[in-house]
């Protein structure tokens, strides 16, 4: 087959510019008795049969980087058995930053104690491979965490912010002390902090001399709640793969 200008009609390779461009055109589609995984179109199926819905991302489809998304797919139910998690934390109707950066973080530091629920002594203390740190070194790192970022930090205290032994030591259980005796001293450096959060503000500046040795370095109270509120997320998560791997109970 000739084209007008007598030269030969071939059809564009799948990876040509034209059929990327057509390929963008879509988005995530409904197929004729078939679902999209991840909103890729499987091989042989034709696009005409797919009705275009949502924006749309780059995904790879073989050679061919088709469009896609997450989103909605016309005809699809929801579960009946699927329930809506609730939000945790504070109450639904705070709204106040202040409030909701204690609120979770208060939570979080609940949730730290509360995944330590049913584990013996034993499993406290032995670290979890291959992650190479034990439950209890996980709150013992985070009452240092406290301790930097507060007392330290925020209040220019004169504190030992670090111990001698480095990051070996502030996550590694000594022999001689207790898991009654780690997680006081915890507890403690939580309220410690609670204590110097109570009475500020969020954009109050943190005090020079201890963390922080200029105005240009000295955060406001909210960016410290707000750094320790990631650290809690992310060490709590981490806490739920080493109890997964220590006795088989998962996590939110």
């Amino acid at each position: 087959m000739r084209s007008s200008n007598g030269r030969p009609h071939c059809r564009p390779r799948r990876d040509s510019p034209a059929i990327l461009r057509r390929a963008t055109v879509t988005s995530l589609p409904k197929l004729r008795g078939l679902s999209p995984v991840n909103g890729v179109i499987p091989e042989g199926i034709d696009r005409r049969d797919h009705t275009s819905h949502t924006k749309i991302m780059s995904v790879p489809c073989g050679r061919l980087r088709a469009r896609a998304t997450f989103g909605y797919v016309r005809g699809m139910k929801q579960p009946p058995e699927q329930i809506p998690a609730l939000l945790d934390g504070p109450a639904v109707d705070v709204s106040d930053a202040r409030e909701l950066l204690l609120g979770y973080l208060e939570w979080y530091r609940e949730a730290l104690m509360r995944k330590l629920d049913g584990l013996s002594d034993d499993q406290l203390r032995t670290p979890v491979e291959p992650l190479g740190w034990s439950p209890l070194g996980l709150v013992q790192h985070l009452g240092w965490v406290e301790r930097r970022w507060m007392c330290w930090g925020f209040a220019a205290q004169d504190v030992i912010a670090y111990p001698p032994g480095g990051d070996a030591e502030e996550w590694t259980v000594a022999p001689g002390t207790s898991t009654a005796r780690l997680i006081a001293a915890y507890q403690a450096e939580v309220t410690v902090a609670n204590s110097l959060a109570a009475p500020a503000t969020l954009t109050d500046k943190a005090r020079l001399g201890g963390r922080f040795k200029t105005p240009a370095q000295a955060p406001s109270l909210g960016r410290i709640l707000f750094h320790l509120l990631q650290e809690y997320a992310r060490h709590v998560g981490h806490l739920d793969i080493a109890r997964e791997l220590i006795d088989g109970q998962t996590g939110e």
